[in-house]
């Protein structure tokens, strides 16, 4: 038999001392061992564990060569000759007791024995009256169990109450042999698994003496109800639930009302319980035990909140064994649900190993990153930090930066405060910044300097012709690109919160003065920023559609729809050609869907230009808005009279401060990325004729900048196969399917006794930065999906799901559009849809921001509406509530 776990370290180790991502695997772990290690690694208080990879039991069956033959017949269905006498029931007791008799290798027994004498130590210290002796419970964890599909539950062996290490020693080999007991064999065949040979990693976990132990459902197992937990409980240990010799008292807690909707306890005049000697007995419950309910309020309250913690992180239904003892609760396992119906589970279980990036609380950003990213993406990190820090010192707030950091190629984020010694020099630039109004200031220095500064610097990268270029010529070329791109994403954060401090202030103001919600204030600012309209609304669109207006041939041409009317401009003579190749060069490398390489530019989306031209030319002739200033007015109405004219000061001055946020995207690193990615795909494609990428020269688009310069050089730093098993995992796997958040938030820095501009100024913080990021739980019913409110309104119409531009086409009037999450380039179709629902986003994302410019009802971070919404469904969407109901499929 082959140990397929090559060169991995196979010596035992504290499950909490694993940090190795590596070590983190099926393979290495089992299931049941790498549930627990995600959970260890995750602040779930889980039983003091050693765990012996599964490598281990490859090893101890390979010193019999003759067990490792019978091992192998007994999988592909062969027989050897002198088994031929023998039933199957024979040959699989003889495997067991040959693993059972093998000695065991001294780096298991030396650990066994460490860490039992270290426990027994840690228990003399910390309950020197205790009058039971220390015991373990050896735990199988096979490489096939708690799987997504397959639970394996119950079929490997668990040995409770072992009290010597030789006892414990003994049972590592029973759980081993257990693999070889003819139900499991028949379960795997029931389950078509493949010949490949089952492994076993074992838990050695400090045995609980539970006071009252059981299990907990995520979703009712029963009725398939994703909005209940099913708790379960009895008096002792868990081991007569599991095996049904005891009724349990059952709880069953309804998330979206939050409270016990059913409240069953029952007779329980059984119980379970540790005896000395090792293992454990059935012994009869006190009266008052038998007839009272074996979870207090506050022991159901504590199960409820970790409920909500584990499917937090794992994102789908789970099977949580825990178990009460003197000091609290633990967590003794967490697997999936496997028997719900598969058509209705929400979302998968998450893809790979995930370990925070550090200490302290990291929150998923799906709001800004709705894709998994590239590894050149990852490299941004340090340029958001360089720019954040630029805007909050500018600013005086006492947020130092936002840290980035990549756990499996999704984006986590961490709000980093400034270091105490700074915080007097923040607070007197917070007062100078709002006494002195220093945004306005700001906003004349960004409009005539920092944005065409921006502008100047993008077009002299295009300037350069790649395909002139050899190959010496090329490195710095690259070069160039990487630090283009780089510098763009600098620029990006430079003025991050100084673009939306205002606004923030603002729309925080009215609320306090007349407690209407932040979504429906910010309608207000319709009309504030061209650039949230797009390309159409760009001043090279406003010359060329004034040429093209008074020129028949070029309207006639723009106008039929069977043409990319746009292609056919650039070669007009006279003022409307100069006019669409102003709007070529200021456009066509500009990225349409994200904020990095992996996304297409304008120009890589056939007829996108041509789109754009025609919805110009049609908002021409549609009448200008007056919802922005009817809203005002009625918020306004609803303002105290003496703050009337504070009211009037801010909305001025938020209004004039609001485009800012859009243009700083268009103009930094939308634009500066995509000219990055154009370089990159030019390097790809000489990498293609050399034979150094396989066909796809879009391959690169998954390098690191490293690899990206050494690939300039000539070197070959990573295989294409590594590139394509990149990109399959980045377009595959959704960051949805991630851990919504690692560590425990701290509680928020105390504002009392800040000065009054300085605590304006992080009340504005806060609630910016809540708008920004906040996403919702999930709670999946049959026919409705429920996400963010983002701007106001009821609709009914048909559900059209849209992945990206070139699915623009599918479009027709009226209809709901369903997508991942929106940008710029999504504002072509606006005037055609009647509402939008995206899977990520939230009240500060593009799509609410231009769904409240356009007057579209909106619903943000629904988490899986492309998955589940299918388009020509009929579909009630209500923006005001942050709801979506199927009427008909």
């Amino acid at each position: 038999m082959e140990n397929t776990h090559g060169l991995v370290s196979v010596q035992p180790q504290l499950l909490e001392e694993i940090v190795d991502p590596s070590l983190g695997t099926l393979a290495h772990l089992g299931g049941k061992g790498l549930h627990c290690w995600e959970l260890v690694q995750n602040g779930f208080r889980v039983p003091p564990a050693l765990v012996l990879p599964a490598a281990l039991y490859c090893q101890h069956i390979q010193q019999d060569p003759q067990l490792v033959a019978r091992i192998h017949q007994v999988l592909t269905g062969t027989r050897a000759r002198e088994d031929d006498d023998q039933s199957e029931i024979e040959v699989l007791s003889g495997i067991r007791s040959t693993i059972e008799s093998l000695p065991l290798a001294s780096s298991i027994t030396d650990a066994v024995t460490g860490f039992f004498e270290v426990q027994a130590s840690l228990r003399r210290i910390r309950a020197p009256e205790a009058k039971t002796s220390l015991a373990m419970a050896v735990r199988s964890s096979g490489t096939l169990e708690d799987l997504a599909d397959t639970s394996y539950a119950g079929q490997y062996l668990t040995v409770l109450n072992l009290s010597t290490v030789a006892d414990i020693l003994l049972g590592i080999k029973k759980c081993w042999a257990s693999m070889w007991e003819a139900h499991v064999l028949s379960y795997r065949g029931a389950l078509q698994a493949s010949h490949q040979s089952p492994s076993m990693a074992v838990l050695i976990m400090v045995q609980i003496e539970s006071i009252v132990s059981g299990v907990m459902f995520t979703s009712n197992p029963l009725t398939h109800s994703y909005n209940e937990y099913v708790i379960e409980s009895v008096w002792g240990q868990g081991e007569g639930l599991v095996s049904g010799e005891l009724t349990p008292d059952q709880f069953v807690w309804d998330k979206h009302n939050k409270v016990f909707s059913k409240q069953v306890v029952n007779d329980k005049p059984h119980k379970f319980g540790l005896v000395a000697g090792g293992g454990t007995s059935k012994l009869e419950t006190t009266a008052e035990e038998a007839k009272a309910a074996s979870l207090k309020s506050e022991q159901l309250e504590q199960l409820v909140a970790l409920g909500d913690r584990i499917m937090a992180f794992y994102r789908k239904p789970q099977d949580i064994e825990w178990a009460f003892d003197e000091t609290g609760h633990y967590v003794l396992q967490s697997r999936a649900i496997t028997t719900l119906d598969k058509k209705e589970s929400p979302i998968k279980r998450p893809t790979g190993v995930y370990v925070p990036p550090g200490p302290g609380f990291w929150t998923l950003d799906l709001a800004h990153w709705p894709s998994r990213v590239t590894k050149f993406a990852e490299g941004y990190a340090e340029g958001a930090r360089i720019g954040f820090q630029q805007s909050t010192k500018s600013t005086g707030l006492l947020v130092d930066y936002l840290r980035h950091a990549y756990v499996n190629s999704c984006v986590y984020i961490q709000i980093v405060l400034v270091e105490p010694e700074e915080i007097p020099n923040r607070i007197a630039t917070s007062v100078q910044w709002w006494e002195q109004k220093k945004w306005i200031e700001e906003r004349h220095y960004i409009d005539t300097v920092f944005f065409p500064e921006c502008v100047a610097r993008h077009l002299e990268m295009q300037k350069i012709d790649k395909a002139a270029l050899n190959d010496s010529e090329l490195p710095e070329y690259i070069e160039k690109c990487i630090q283009h791109a780089y510098q763009s994403w600098v620029n990006h954060h430079k003025y991050s919160f100084n673009s939306i401090l205002v606004v923030s202030d603002f729309v925080g103001q009215v609320a306090n003065w007349t407690g209407v919600p932040f979504g429906d204030v910010l309608p207000v600012f319709e009309g504030a920023s061209a650039a949230s309209r797009g390309l159409s609304s760009t001043p090279e669109m406003k010359t060329l559609v004034d040429a093209i207006l008074q020129n028949e041939e070029a309207s006639a041409l723009i106008a039929d729809e069977q043409k990319d009317g746009f292609t056919e401009l650039l070669s007009f003579a006279g003022e409307i050609g100069k006019a669409a190749q102003a709007l070529y060069d200021r456009s066509a490398q500009t990225l349409v869907s994200g904020y990095e390489i992996a996304s297409p530019t304008v120009c890589e989306v056939p007829g996108l230009f041509t789109t754009n031209v025609r919805l110009a030319i049609r908002l021409r002739s549609t009448p200008e808005s007056t919802k922005g200033k009817e809203i005002a007015a009625a918020l306004r109405a609803k303002v105290p009279s003496e703050h009337q004219a504070q009211f009037d000061e801010l909305l001025a001055e938020a209004f004039a401060h609001y485009h800012i946020r859009d243009e700083r995207g268009l103009l930094t690193d939308l634009w500066g990325c995509g000219i990055a990615r154009h370089g990159f795909l030019e390097l790809g494609r000489r990498l293609v004729r050399a034979g150094k990428l396989k066909d796809d020269p879009t391959l690169i688009i998954d390098a690191s900048a490293e690899e990206m310069r050494a690939f300039a050089k000539g070197e070959t730093p990573v295989t294409s196969e590594e590139l394509l098993r990149r990109q399959t995992l980045r377009t595959t796997t959704s960051p949805a399917l991630a851990p919504s958040h690692f560590g425990t938030p701290s509680p928020p820095p105390a504002l009392d006794g800040l000065p009054p501009s300085a605590l304006r100024s992080m009340r504005a913080l806060n609630l910016m930065v809540s708008h920004l990021f906040t996403t919702v739980e999930l709670k999946d019913e049959p026919d409705a999906l429920n996400g963010l409110a983002a701007s106001p309104g009821v609709v009914e119409g048909t559900a059209r799901v849209v992945l990206g531009p070139s699915e623009f086409h599918l479009l027709q009037q009226g209809d709901i559009m369903v997508t991942t999450s929106t940008s710029a380039s999504f504002n072509i179709v606006l005037p055609l849809i009647s509402g939008i629902v995206t899977d990520f986003g939230a009240t500060l994302s593009h799509a609410a921001i231009v769904a409240r410019e356009f007057g579209l009802p909106c619903v943000v971070s629904t988490l899986r509406a492309t998955e589940k919404l299918k388009s020509g469904m009929r579909i009630r969407l209500d923006g005001s509530a942050g709801r979506v109901t199927i009427i008909a499929s």
